[in-house]
């Protein structure tokens, strides 16, 4: 029964023999579950050396190696060769199915390819007979192999696999893979995850980035037909839109005919407002300007009360007296008080509330001493009470660490002696000495500042807010008994430069008309620069407070012009697919750019098709664009005809430029004068031809958006009168215009043509009728056609000099001595040669325009109209560069001062 060599591998061959026979007995009896345990070792003994293992099979297991030295009894007396076998137990009994021996399986060849391989890679000195713990351990990891191997097989491709298997099967018999599998046996379920063994890992990274890649392909593929459909589609809508611009710009005509009629509408809209401003002002807000003698005080005063003659109400009087920052006209002071007094003799409703110097940054303590102790004297010498002291409290509202403004002021309650009993001793402020606390204007609220213009120290103190001036006025009213009918006169006889006791009271008025305050100020006629600000732009402020309360009234009249029956609607959008209508003009989708992947040929296509939209309708300039509101709707259709002139629009000032670059060392020029590089501003030179360099100090690329360069300081204003032609003026800057195209600077800050302006005026402001100071402007017309009348073009206009040739002359102040230049009075170097001011098509000269009836002018700038690049040079870092704005074609240039007016 047995082979001829295999009783050699048992001790006692008769026993073998009778215990082969009794196993055989056993398996035909099927009584395995019946033997004890102890006997199922030694059957497992004889089991294990020769009834598993073919012949040849036996032969090479045992060959040279003997049993006693490859692993212990204790193995085979536990089954471990035994179908049905599985080592998953204790951690790893979730394997249990996965680690089993079955009929046929490759587990059982694995293991013990993987035991001889393991005995035979040992040096012989060093080999020990396998334990059941390693056999078991060892058995597991062929078992998790096995099982990832057919994980792997399942989503690799079949021409793969089989180079995968070959690379995984040879560093799994050396063992290389038996930590990460066990790891990753015990720390997963089955299926398990085959990618926490790294050489799995990489074969499966391989698999899925060739997955994706095929998907990728075809998802591309797929999306590539998407997009151009989606093309397709686009483009068609496209051209559909086109089609209906180009509809409605065939009836310009007709359509300069509506705006012709708007303009009309608003004109007379304009009127009727300017008239309701003009009455309102009249019975609530006056303005007089006097002169440093205060002598028209008094009378004016009481030409402002003889309106109320006769209407029932008790009238009281409260002057204001700001001494802040107190007045360097002594005449002016001494006088002011006078009048003072004189108001506070005419009745026992009088008062005047003084707010008394504070120290700050630009005058010392022993000044503002000096001034309270003259003021108090000079009362006292009008026969004033000074008695009364008021604490005026502020309370800061943004929590602003460097806000350092004291949060009280003192202030006097000044009564005249000439009455035993005044009226406002009954005020709450007057008895408890204090007002408020009443909020602080935060400094980025201030009128007049903004991100590169900031408050002196004066100002910081002086400008308190309208908030704060109505707590003041409502302070000293309680108490009080003022009926409804009743009147209160604010009396400003020395205001604060910006009158924000007038601001505070047409405030208050507009927004409750049964208010009793009534305002009279006295503006002091200006005797020099700094004086304070005209009285045409107080004026100004208040009368576009109650403008803008008018034009958002019920009393006024629609804003636009309502439509005559069935007429279309000029200002109504044009029905669009696609493109977008925004303020009157057409504009071309960002989003569109989203579309399509950059540098994809879909997008190459939409270029194309932008640039014939843009041919057909050139897209505004940027500044005025911004200026544009898209919250309200227009006032007025129609935009800026530039088809006239061969199509000359205004300079597109936001092209981008690239200057050549100068080293330093290479810089040997003289100069008049330099300005070091701050705040983003490039350094300034300019030298004894007057020829004009910006420079770049840093160690990094300079890239200028277009926007102010250098401005004139301070100047006085001169009329002056200049031949037919002439543009310039040694002396100063020229207010001059050649045209409608012209650049000019907002109040805002911003930048466009005087056309666009004038056309944002009336579509977002509702203002119809304006002319440019010192110039002649027209409407330009369409010449006419047989049998019909000559068509006004859309808001453009021919301006031209008075004939008289009459003009302003903007002339800066000259440099002190040793006075240092910054980009604020960097162009008062041009002292006497303002003729030879860059202007270019790079640079020049921008006025701001204000809508005022205006005898002042500020804020004189150069600006670029060009985006300045200057590239650093790669070598050294150290130098300055600079780049010459003065050397270039001046054919371009279309800028020139401007100044408005209604």
């Amino acid at each position: 029964m047995l082979p001829p060599f295999s009783t050699a591998y048992v001790k006692g061959w008769k026993r073998g023999v009778m215990l082969l026979i009794t196993i055989q007995g056993i398996r035909e009896l099927d009584l395995q579950d019946d033997v004890p345990h102890w006997v199922k070792v030694s059957f497992g003994t004889i089991h294990a050396s020769f009834g598993v293992f073919a012949d040849d099979t036996k032969g090479k297991v045992m060959a040279n190696r003997g049993m006693t030295k490859l692993l212990t009894h204790e193995v085979l007396a536990k089954e471990v060769f035994n179908k049905g076998f599985s080592s998953g137990v204790n951690s790893l009994e979730q394997w249990k199915e996965e680690l089993r021996n079955r009929e046929g399986d490759q587990l059982v060849m694995l293991f013990l390819e993987r035991m001889l391989a393991d005995h035979d890679g040992c040096a012989p000195q060093m080999r020990k007979p396998l334990t059941y713990r390693d056999a078991l351990s060892k058995h597991q990891a062929c078992g998790g192999f096995l099982h990832y191997l057919n994980v792997l097989q399942k989503i690799a491709p079949s021409g793969e696999f089989a180079a995968m298997e070959s690379d995984l099967r040879n560093q799994f018999r050396f063992g290389y893979l038996d930590p990460d599998i066990l790891h990753s046996l015990e720390a997963t379920v089955p299926p398990g995850d085959a990618q926490m063994v790294g050489a799995f890992r990489t074969h499966i990274a391989r698999v899925e980035q060739s997955v994706r890649s095929e998907k990728l392909k075809v998802e591309q593929e797929h999306a590539a037909s998407v997009r151009a459909a989606d093309l397709t589609q686009l483009l068609a809508r496209i051209d559909s839109d086109l089609t209906v611009l180009a509809s409605r710009e065939n009836n310009s005509a007709s359509r300069a005919v509506e705006t012709a009629k708007d303009m009309k509408y608003l004109y007379e809209r304009q009127l009727k407002g300017e008239k309701f401003v003009d009455t309102w002002m009249a019975e609530n807000c006056k303005l007089l300007e006097v002169e440093p003698d205060m002598n028209a005080v008094v009378p004016g005063l009481l030409a402002f009360k003889e309106q109320f003659r006769g209407i029932p109400g008790k009238e009281y009087i409260m002057c204001c007296y700001d001494a802040t920052v107190f007045p360097s006209n002594a005449h002016y002071v001494r006088q002011s008080g006078i009048a003072v007094a004189n108001i506070l003799a005419l009745s026992p409703a009088a008062f005047c509330h003084t707010q008394l110097p504070v120290n700050q940054a630009q005058t010392s303590h022993t000044a503002v001493i000096k001034h309270r102790r003259l003021l108090e004297d000079q009362f006292t010498k009008a026969n004033l009470n000074i008695l009364y002291q008021v604490q005026l409290l502020f309370m800061k509202t943004d929590g602003g660490g460097r806000d350092n403004r004291a949060l009280s002021q003192p202030c006097l309650a000044l009564l005249h002696n000439n009455f035993d009993n005044p009226v406002w001793l009954s005020s709450e402020a007057v008895s408890k000495g204090r007002v408020g606390p009443a909020p602080f204007l935060k400094f980025s609220d201030f009128i007049g500042f903004d991100e590169t213009t900031r408050p002196s120290a004066q100002a910081r103190v002086e400008q308190k807010g309208t908030e704060a001036h109505l707590a003041l006025m409502t302070g000293y009213m309680e108490g009080m008994d003022i009926k409804q009918e009743d009147r209160v006169i604010i009396c400003d006889v020395v205001p604060n430069r910006q009158n924000e006791f007038g601001r505070a009271v047409v405030q208050k008025r507009l927004a409750d008309p049964t208010s009793p305050l009534r305002y009279i100020g006295f503006i002091r006629k200006q005797d020099g620069p700094g004086a304070g600000s005209s009285i045409s732009d107080i004026s100004k402020a208040l009368r576009s407070q109650v403008w803008n309360f008018w034009d958002e009234s019920t009393e006024a009249p629609p804003k636009t012009r309502p439509q005559e029956g069935d007429a279309p609607d000029s200002n109504a959008a044009p029905d669009l697919q696609v493109l977008a209508w925004q303020r009157g003009h057409p504009i071309w989708p960002e989003v569109l750019w989203d579309r399509f992947p950059d540098g994809s040929t879909e997008q190459a296509s939409l270029k194309v098709k932008h640039g014939e939209f843009l041919s057909k309708f050139p897209s505004r300039p940027e500044s005025a664009a911004r200026a544009a509101s898209v919250s309200v709707p227009l006032r007025v259709g129609g935009l800026c005809d530039f088809s006239v002139d061969g199509g000359l629009s205004p300079l597109d000032f936001t092209k981008q430029v690239s200057l050549p670059v100068v080293k330093e060392a290479d810089f040997s020029v003289t100069r008049l004068g330099s300005c070091a590089m701050r705040n983003g501003r490039p350094a300034l030179a300019l030298t004894t031809t007057y020829d004009l360099w910006i420079g770049n100090t840093s160690d990094a690329q300079l890239n200028l958006e277009a926007g102010e360069l250098f401005g004139f300081s301070t100047g006085n204003y001169e009329e002056i009168t200049l031949s037919s032609g002439v543009l310039t003026d040694p002396n100063g800057l020229v207010l001059r215009f050649r045209n409608d195209l012209e650049l000019i600077v907002t109040e805002d800050k911003k930048v466009m043509a005087v056309c666009e302006y004038l056309r944002y005026l009336a579509t977002e402001k509702g203002i119809g009728s304006l002319t440019i100071e010192d110039h002649k402007m027209e409407q330009r017309m369409h010449e006419a056609t047989t049998g019909a009348d000559a068509v006004p073009m859309c808001f453009r206009y021919t301006i031209t000099a008075l004939e008289s040739g009459r003009t302003h002359l903007f002339k800066p102040n000259a440099f002190e001595s040793e006075t240092v230049p910054t980009h604020r009075t960097f162009g008062a170097l041009y002292n006497n040669s303002y003729q030879k001011v860059v202007q270019n098509n790079l640079a020049c000269v921008l006025w701001e325009a204000r809508v005022c009836s205006c005898q002042k002018r500020e804020n004189v700038v150069v600006a670029f109209f060009a985006t300045i690049v200057n590239q650093m040079p790669d070598d050294d870092h150290s130098d300055w560069d600079w780049s010459n704005h003065s050397d270039f074609d001046t054919s371009a240039a279309r800028s020139r001062p401007a100044l408005l007016h209604r």
